[in-house]
């Protein structure tokens, strides 16, 4: 458990190409249970491809908790990663400190990994100007999402598209509560499904869509 006096005192940086916290593991060895709270997280740059604040794959019940973040890519990257939860996180910032995307979750290979999950529950949640987009799902199976604010950038929320095609997974079972975008460039909330069959099993409830 990494747990710092407060995110205004106890702060993480990377200084490049890589992220600030990084977990690759596979469907054998899955990061089980890590928690981190009570930080600022700041990356290596935006511009950096690498420069994630968290980067998980194959974790399972990854905890986020009272966090901000700087200059990141994506401030979260997670792949196969069975119900991640994020609450209080924050992220903004401008110039050296903008962050490029908020939440980034990868596309799943069903043809190679079989049934595998993406799955995520995320409450009380802030990405404002972010430069591409707050929210970014390529492949989830299950996201409960409550309070969870997109704001600037390109898109708020944009979900599909993922390259695999028929390959991948379907983006499903997507539960969105009181979550809103506001002031995005393109598109406030976009569902392409791309090459994929189909995006499906969406309810939303008391959701927003903004300038």
């Amino acid at each position: 458990w990494i747990k710092g006096e407060s995110w205004e005192s106890t702060e993480f940086k990377s200084s490049g190409d890589f992220p600030v916290f990084d977990y690759q593991g596979s469907l054998a060895d899955q990061l089980a249970r890590f928690k981190a709270s009570d930080i600022l997280v700041r990356g290596g740059g935006m511009a950096n491809t690498s420069a994630h604040g968290f980067r998980f794959s194959w974790a399972n019940k990854p905890l986020l908790k009272n966090i901000q973040f700087r200059s990141c890519r994506h401030c979260v990257d997670a792949e196969y990663t069975i119900d991640i939860s994020m609450d209080y996180v924050f992220a903004e910032g401008q110039s050296t400190d903008q962050n490029h995307t908020g939440l980034f979750l990868g596309e799943i290979d069903e043809v190679t990994y079989g049934t595998v999950d993406n799955t995520q529950i995320l409450s009380n949640i802030s990405f404002r100007q972010m430069d591409y987009a707050g929210v970014r799902v390529e492949g989830s199976t299950g996201m409960k999402a409550t309070n969870v604010a997109c704001l600037n950038g390109d898109y708020g929320w944009y979900f599909g598209e993922p390259p695999l095609g028929a390959n991948a997974r379907l983006i499903r079972f997507l539960h969105l509560t009181n979550c809103f975008s506001d002031t995005n460039n393109l598109f406030g909330w976009r569902f392409a499904k791309g090459a994929s069959a189909k995006i499906r099993d969406l309810k939303m409830n008391s959701c927003w869509a903004g300038s």
